[in-house]
């Protein structure tokens, strides 16, 4: 008694034989697009992060702590110059730098590949976030 009149082994043994199943490339679309949306959300954070107000003026010494402290741990730092420039009738600062500390000299330090001076230093912090 035959449920499948139509079943051929040969069938079936050629299917499996000639079938490349795709295995996690299949996966690979859904993986990007929730991988995307992480990204983007720690991109936010992260503007979020360097867009809050503006600060006052360190003084040498706690610019100086803080530099030995982002060494000392191997942190990123987040920069503020005191750059000010007046658009439109405001006074806008120039954007912040975000990097770890690559150099530094008796004239200034080396973060995300730019020399600034420390005379133009305004604020420095550590940064909060994930290791990129």
């Amino acid at each position: 008694m035959n449920k499948y009149p139509n079943y051929s082994s040969k069938k079936r043994d050629q299917f499996l034989h000639d079938f490349k199943d795709r295995g996690m490339m299949r996966w690979f679309g859904f993986y990007l697009s929730d991988h995307s949306l992480a990204i983007r959300k720690q991109k936010k954070q992260e503007h979020q992060i360097l867009a809050q107000k503006h600060h006052l003026q360190m003084s040498f010494s706690e610019i100086a702590e803080t530099i030995s402290l982002a060494l000392v741990h191997q942190s990123q730092v987040i920069i503020e110059k005191n750059d000010t420039e007046i658009k439109n009738g405001e006074m806008i600062d120039s954007a912040q730098i975000k990097g770890f500390i690559q150099g530094y000299s008796d004239d200034g330090l080396v973060v995300d590949e730019q020399e600034i001076p420390y005379q133009e230093i305004k604020y420095l912090t550590l940064y909060q976030g994930t290791k990129s």
